[in-house]
């Protein structure tokens, strides 16, 4: 397939998530099986790379422009913005190809506007360098500058500011718009950690191991290799699971033969960890929403050939009576912000609005007083997000604890310190190199 149409996937798949409000990476995994692998590459890069980069972008473009960009129709606007970031990032194209294409894109998609295009990239073309110097100097308030710079919206960034001072806040967005490393965890219920890492090396895999987790492998480099078509995957030697997410389950500790509930379990991460923890030994309850988010549970179960994790389908807001005091050990992981996982997932930055945050503490709150129901007395409750926002963190805790007695925070014991922020499992992307986590351990006394 030539380049022009991957360039057209690539516009159509843009627009589907800055307009349609569709998740990057559900339209990647749908797009990306229309072309080769050579091809997915300049596939998978221009469209994180645009989506990551948006508000700097668009900045860019508007003050150049003749025509307000709001003006402009979202395809016409994403072949614009695609074509910056080729002439900003990406030196192996050629400037000349990258106006080519454009203007090939824009006479099916908006003939009128050929002439605008040809001369707007034209002039970032000759002129990049002093667009951004004159950018650069344009006096800004922190918070204005800091949003477009790292292209993360305004209430974002003034939230952080508040929580975390500007200087940790200025780390954090640069660490937000870096490049994930892709961790495994080592399923050592069939294979050890150092025996996993030979085969991955002798496969070509540029890995090494995790410092501080001892189930974990660190993916540098998978070098052509397809990770997910190994036999290693296939007979579920290991799982991918950022280190944040393996940490949970250290906080957790659960034992072998106890009864474990993992109450927002897809896609099993979490779940399938607890029951290699255990040795297999016990009975680990996995619950979501949705048949389809039970179903990614069951491959990933089905693979590691765990026996101890059974399936519920029960939505974790409405209180199920017969769970009441029947379990040693809960786990919520609840549904939050996902503002942990931004350089992962960097169009989460443009679907979350801040009143998402207020609606999302109050399901979370619902859900963490049906878990405290659920726990037998002496029994431990963890509660878990991949956000970093407070109010659906430390502030679900406190709340939580001023209407539960009988419960009280416990210490982490299993948890290696350098994670440990006071009473909570805290990891920032900036100071860990990881997912973004919140993690409290509560004991029902």
């Amino acid at each position: 397939m030539n380049k022009i149409n991957v360039r057209k996937i690539a516009v159509n798949a843009l627009t589907a998530i800055t307009y349609k409000k569709e998740y990057m990476n559900e339209v990647l995994t749908k797009e990306s099986i229309k072309i080769d692998k050579e091809n997915q590459g300049y596939l998978y890069r221009v469209v994180n790379g645009v989506v990551e980069n948006l508000l700097y972008i668009d900045t860019l473009i508007a003050s150049q422009s003749k025509i307000k960009l709001k003006k402009l129709r979202e395809n016409d606007k994403n072949i614009l913005r695609l074509s910056i970031y080729e002439i900003l990032y990406m030196d192996s194209v050629p400037s000349y190809a990258t106006v080519d294409e454009a203007i090939k894109l824009m006479k099916k998609s908006n003939y009128q506007l050929v002439k605008y295009t040809n001369g707007l990239l034209r002039n970032f073309v000759n002129n990049h360098e002093k667009i951004i110097d004159d950018f650069d100097k344009k006096e800004q308030d922190d918070i204005s500058k800091l949003s477009i710079v790292y292209s993360h919206p305004k209430w974002m960034v003034e939230r952080w500011i508040n929580e975390f001072g500007i200087e940790e806040t200025k780390q954090l967005l640069k660490s937000n718009n870096a490049m994930p490393y892709l961790s495994i965890r080592t399923n050592t219920l069939k294979i050890s950690r150092d025996d996993l890492l030979k085969k991955l090396i002798n496969l070509g895999v540029d890995a090494k191991p995790s410092e501080y987790l001892s189930e974990a492998i660190i993916i540098e480099s998978i070098n052509h290799v397809d990770l997910f078509n190994t036999k290693l995957f296939k007979n579920g030697n290991f799982v991918v699971q950022d280190l944040s997410s393996i940490l949970v389950g250290y906080a957790l500790s659960p034992e072998k033969g106890e009864k474990i509930l993992d109450m927002c379990a897809a896609p099993g991460g979490k779940s399938t960890h607890i029951a290699q923890l255990m040795q297999d030994a016990g009975e680990v309850i996995s619950r979501d929403i949705s048949y389809e988010k039970l179903y990614k549970i069951k491959e990933n179960i089905d693979r590691l050939e765990l026996k101890s994790v059974k399936l519920e389908l029960k939505d974790a807001s409405v209180l199920d009576d017969e769970s009441i005091n029947a379990y040693d050990r809960v786990l919520l992981d609840a549904p939050c912000s996902g503002l942990g996982i931004i350089r992962r997932k960097p169009d989460i930055k443009w679907h979350r609005k801040m009143e998402d945050i207020d609606s999302l503490s109050k399901i979370q709150l619902i859900m963490i007083n049906n878990a405290a129901k659920y726990v037998k007395i002496g029994g431990v409750l963890v509660y878990s997000t991949c956000t970093i926002d407070k109010k659906e963190n430390d502030e679900i805790i406190e709340i939580f604890l001023e209407t539960h007695s009988e419960f009280v925070i416990d210490a982490m014991e299993n948890v290696p310190a350098e994670f440990i922020d006071g009473k909570y499992l805290r990891i920032l992307p900036n100071r860990h190199n990881m997912d973004g986590f919140f993690v409290c351990r509560l004991k029902k006394i």
